[in-house]
């Protein structure tokens, strides 16, 4: 099983990957960290907002990428470039649109988080899971907390 860890980044790496790109493919790396699909759903088809938020705090409420949205986030996100990820990296961009954690900086220091090499070794992981996800015809959990 292959896992991957986004460290306090994944808000800033999905809008960095959707940054100029069509309506589509915005609505579709959004899914990647919260998708609409989730597993015990139908029990909490008529609770309460708060119930819902406690089911997902608790573990109740898995969100989870299907087969075929992996494969269609495969078709995007493979011919995303390490470079093309470094041009569309704007710290000051970021912290002024208040994506977490508004610390983000220039520094590509190895010892620094929050920048774009920490960004481009994101991508690796992410490229990495959906790609093993997609030949294997895998679902991907996601969790956010």
């Amino acid at each position: 099983m292959e896992r991957a860890t986004f460290e306090g980044s994944f808000l800033g790496l999905a809008f960095v990957l959707a940054k100029g790109k069509p309506a589509a493919t915005q609505d579709l790396v959004a899914k990647i960290f919260s998708p609409n699909d989730t597993l015990g759903e139908d029990e909490l088809a008529h609770a309460s907002p708060e119930a819902v938020f406690d089911a997902y705090e608790g573990g109740h409420l898995i969100p989870f990428l299907t087969p075929t949205l992996i494969r269609r986030l495969h078709r995007v996100l493979e011919p995303v470039t390490e470079a093309e990820l470094r041009a569309q990296y704007d710290a000051q961009e970021l912290n002024e649109q208040g994506i977490y954690p508004c610390v983000w900086h220039t520094d590509d220091s190895p010892k620094k988080a929050y920048n774009a090499r920490h960004l481009v070794q994101d991508l690796v992981n992410l490229k990495s899971i959906i790609r093993h996800a997609a030949k294997a015809e895998h679902y991907i959990l996601v969790f956010v907390g």
